[in-house]
């Protein structure tokens, strides 16, 4: 044994293979750091690791070293977790260290997660929902949850840590959960027509519409969302499905004079825009860590389908008090597909432990593409509920 650590001094400033990680090993009686470890998958790093030096590669079990650990705070620790053979031992990785201590250990079929106190054995944290969190609240008894958060901790990593960092340093924060929601929102759309509507190598010319003023339209949102926390921080990623049914209409007029027949005539133009549309928008939510009124920012992308889509353009000429209607023409003037960012804030109240409402303001620009002749903008006011 003396030996392989004598090995590992002399040859771990040597050169390292491209995954290698800068790391350390210990037992009961030494320590050696900056030495080059190689990480394998999760299964592996709790069997064996193993130490890049100049005469290749050397293998640690459990059995030899009591601990090792990575540069980036990954730390594995030499532990029995088997009643029926007390001598075999793993590695299980340390997620969390304070009054109470959280490991993970990644098994042959399944993950498990283990507890160690000051004062108590390594105890399993069993699968079972109504278990594992009875069990959180026995090993926390001097410690007051003001926001039920063991009723939330799912089986996971992250939903762990973040439960026993928050023991383990005294501070209260919501814990964040995977959930549902829907939504109504009212939305106030801005439309700008394209000058590309008018030119001569557009498919949709047409030389009326370029006097055609801006469009404005409100409409009715409806919509379902899921919200699926991102690691321990308070950050999320919200994925939505968004319906809404709207459009516009808007006009021109222009008066030009006729030396034909020596009188002016007149030129109502009236274009109508309808649209039934899903938004599929996709975002990145920060929520402040507050137990109750929580202010929310979030950034992201919104693909819209345009379902159904149509423009109609109805022209009136006047001359000599005399109207003529024309036929309409009806085009595709606003794009079935389009893409947009949005920019949104809002403030989320926790109306308990599980069900939150929320009001959110948020801007949609839409990004201009090759084909776009009408370029929608929105500004939504939505209310949401989660559960």
């Amino acid at each position: 044994m003396i030996a392989r650590f004598a090995l590992v001094i002399l040859g771990y400033w040597s050169f390292s293979i491209s995954f290698a990680q800068t790391g350390y090993i210990a037992t009961d009686t030494s320590y050696i750091s900056g030495i080059e470890l190689i990480p394998g998958t999760a299964r592996d790093n709790a069997l064996f690791i193993k130490v890049k030096s100049n005469n290749g590669e050397t293998i640690y079990s459990p059995q030899e070293i009591k601990e090792y650990g990575f540069e980036n705070g990954k730390v594995y620790v030499s532990q029995a977790v088997f009643p029926d053979n007390p001598r075999k031992r793993v590695f299980l990785e340390r997620i969390e260290e304070g009054k109470i201590t959280l490991f993970l250990y990644a098994g042959k079929e399944q993950k498990s997660f283990f507890l160690k106190s000051d004062s108590s054995t390594l105890i399993k944290i069993s699968r079972k929902k109504s278990e594992y969190r009875k069990l959180l609240l026995e090993q926390t008894p001097d410690f007051a949850w003001k926001a039920q958060q063991p009723q939330l901790v799912t089986y996971r990593k992250q939903s762990l840590a973040k439960l026993i960092s928050q023991y383990n340093t005294g501070k209260h924060r919501p814990l964040n959960f995977a959930h549902l929601g829907i939504r109504a929102g009212y939305v106030m759309s801005s439309y700008k027509i394209s000058p590309k509507l008018y030119e001569l190598s557009s498919p949709v010319f047409d030389q009326r519409l370029r006097d055609i003023r801006n469009g404005r339209s409100s409409n009715l949102l409806l919509g379902v969302f899921g919200e699926i926390p991102i690691g321990k921080n308070d950050f999320s990623l919200l994925i939505e499905t968004n319906y809404m049914k709207g459009g516009f209409s808007t006009f021109s007029r222009s008066t030009v004079y006729d030396y034909f027949i020596e009188e002016f005539k007149t030129f109502d133009v009236d274009m109508v825009v309808k649209s039934s549309t899903i938004q599929i928008p996709l975002l990145l939510r920060y929520t402040l860590p507050k137990l109750k009124w929580r202010p929310f920012v979030n950034v992201g992308g919104n693909f819209a389908h345009h379902f159904k889509n149509s423009s109609r353009v109805y022209q009136s000429d006047i001359t000599s008090n005399v109207v003529m209607m024309r036929l309409p023409t009806k085009e595709n003037h606003m794009s079935n597909y389009t893409f947009a960012y949005n920019l949104g804030a809002g403030l989320q109240y926790n109306l308990n432990y599980r069900n939150m409402m929320s009001a959110e303001l948020r801007y949609n620009n839409q990004i201009p593409t090759g084909n776009a002749y009408i370029v929608e903008n929105q500004l939504n006011l939505l209310i949401n509920f989660t559960f």
